[in-house]
């Protein structure tokens, strides 16, 4: 037997890359458009239900193009004169993938523009929006969590014909710091949020400790009456003191007072480790009380007497915040608030007198507790309607630099 000729390879030259997608396109145009094709070589008009009579296409060296009034456009050939695919025939399929990845996986519209630039494919934008839905780089990058299912309110939520304060959930946040004499301490803020109305009650604590935390729950109960339930999350603080408290009741329970503190025990629930999505009702409360009060306060440090105050005068002014929507109606009641759960109207007292902000440094602590008071109280109920006026204020937005310390600007344009 003669030995078989060797077999010659050929490397495919830029010229052969260059023709292939238009002969593979001529052939997909002979498969899709038989008969629209024979009647372009034969120069007939199409059929009245073709599908390639909005394109206007004319026949060029054998591939179908479109046609138009850019004929004498300076722009390149095929991009004015796109070769026309069908979406159904593999091809397109094939060309819009490849665009899309050689493109680092572009969107939909830069995808589209890409494709007509040499081709022109019938319905190309729903097409290719279904070709990159099924892209699974793309599914990837933009897939997004599945959201759960929120379970049904706490039966505490619910509690309407219970007094304030039934059911709790308490919160630490901070730390603030205090001026002693000539020492600078810190301080914590602890909030409790009643369930059902909303309302806060605040109160200063020394440090973190279980015993400051126990003087700050009594406290509160001394003011607000004994509460049925406390929720909170798992802080080490909070799990001492209520394991001290069951000791001390069991105790307590011994003599003649068995009875009433039987009646008077409390319920404490902690979220479990590491979900602080489960204390949202007080986390939103928190925010509302922070900005209040970082508004004014800034970074100045208060002694302590003063920061109590201004912590109580921040309660009853959060306390009178609307919880319903505020009607347009001059005839409608005024909106509903905590105070009128808490004490029967909507804020505990008039707005404070005006005091100028000068006074925040008076040697008269009463001036600046006041002062300080009037600053929350423009902040929290006047600002929302305030507008811009010539000579406002902003501020110049920073990475990592605390918002009371952003660069002011003065606007020197009127906003109408």
């Amino acid at each position: 037997m003669n030995p078989s000729p060797e077999r010659q390879t050929m490397c495919l030259s830029a010229a052969d890359l260059e023709g292939a997608p238009l002969a593979l396109c001529k052939q997909a145009q002979i498969e899709s458009f038989k008969d629209d094709y024979e009647d372009l070589q034969a120069y007939r008009a199409l059929s009245s239900n073709s599908p390639l009579l909005p394109p206007q296409p004319v026949l060029v060296d054998g591939i179908i193009r479109v046609g138009g009034r850019l004929t004498k456009a300076p722009v390149p050939f095929e991009a004015k004169h796109q070769a026309l695919i069908s979406p159904v025939h593999p091809l397109s399929r094939l060309l819009v993938q490849d665009i899309h990845e050689r493109h680092f996986h572009v969107g939909r519209e830069h995808t589209l523009a890409l494709v007509r630039q040499q081709f022109w494919i019938l319905r190309g934008r729903s097409f290719i929006r279904r070709i990159i839905n099924g892209c699974l780089l793309c599914k990837r990058r933009r897939a997004k969590p599945t959201v759960a299912v929120m379970a049904s309110l706490p039966r505490e939520r619910l509690a309407l014909s219970e007094p304030p304060f039934t059911n709790t959930d308490v919160h630490y946040f901070g730390p603030v710091s205090v001026k002693r004499g000539r020492v600078t301490e810190k301080r914590w803020e602890c909030i409790f949020t009643c369930l059902t109305t909303r309302a806060v009650h605040l109160e200063l604590a020394g440090d973190l400790s279980t015993d400051s935390f126990i003087m700050t729950l009594r406290r509160f109960r001394g003011r607000r009456g004994n509460p049925k339930t406390i929720r909170s999350d798992n802080g080490t603080n909070f799990v001492g003191a209520n394991r001290e408290l069951g000791e001390a009741l069991k105790s307590l329970s011994q003599g003649r007072i068995t009875g009433e503190l039987a009646r008077e025990g409390i319920t404490w629930y902690f979220n479990p480790p590491t979900s602080p999505h489960m204390g949202g009702i007080f986390e939103s409360m928190v925010k509302q009380v922070k900005r209040a009060m970082k508004t004014v306060i800034n970074d100045q440090v208060l002694p302590e007497k003063t920061l109590h105050t201004v912590l109580v005068e921040t309660e009853a002014i959060v306390n009178s915040r609307p919880l319903t929507p505020v009607s347009d109606d001059p005839n409608d009641f005024e909106a509903l608030t905590p105070n009128n759960f808490l004490i029967g109207r909507a804020s505990p007292n008039s707005p404070p007198g005006r005091f100028e902000e000068r006074e925040i440094n008076s040697r008269k602590r009463w001036r600046m507790v006041q002062a300080l008071a009037d600053m929350i109280w423009r902040s929290r109920h006047s600002t929302p309607c305030r507008e811009r006026q010539i000579h406002g204020y902003s501020y110049i937005f920073a990475y990592q630099i605390f918002r009371q310390r952003f660069q002011m600007k003065v606007d020197e344009r009127r906003w109408v």
